[in-house]
């Protein structure tokens, strides 16, 4: 019979619930973002192969309007293995160019403006418990 310290449990219930923190704030993360630039509308393209209309482009500052959904659908998150980390991203390489603009283009930022209305809900979601323990 082995003798587990009672540190022991109570370190694996609190990296379990950081874990289960850092997942929750990683999902709302996703969602909004996604949110973000389904209030942007679909764009008219005229069909396959007949190009996009460009005055149904967002407007610089607003978020990108969808297309044809590829970047809004490869929005993901992931949790590393063990830690309590994780992140929430895209790996779209125009992305970027949306959300911070190039010398062509203003910035149509759809990550930015989440990260900051979701700043309470951070706040309340990673709130330390002591009790419990």
């Amino acid at each position: 019979m082995a003798l587990v310290w009672r540190g022991d449990e109570a370190m694996r219930r609190l990296a379990a619930d950081a874990r289960g923190k850092v997942l929750q704030a990683c999902l709302i993360t996703e969602k909004g973002i996604k949110a973000s630039m389904r209030a942007g509308g679909r764009t008219e393209s005229g069909g396959p192969g007949k190009g996009k209309v460009g005055s149904y482009a967002s407007a610089p500052g607003e978020p990108p309007r969808v297309q044809t959904g590829r970047l809004r659908a490869s929005y993901t998150h992931e949790l590393h293995e063990t830690l309590p980390i994780g992140r929430a991203g895209t790996n779209v390489e125009y992305a970027k160019h949306l959300e911070f603009g190039t010398r062509r283009m203003a910035a149509r930022p759809h990550v930015r403006p989440v990260l900051h209305a979701l700043r309470s809900a951070y706040e309340a979601i990673f709130k330390v418990r002591t009790s419990g323990l």
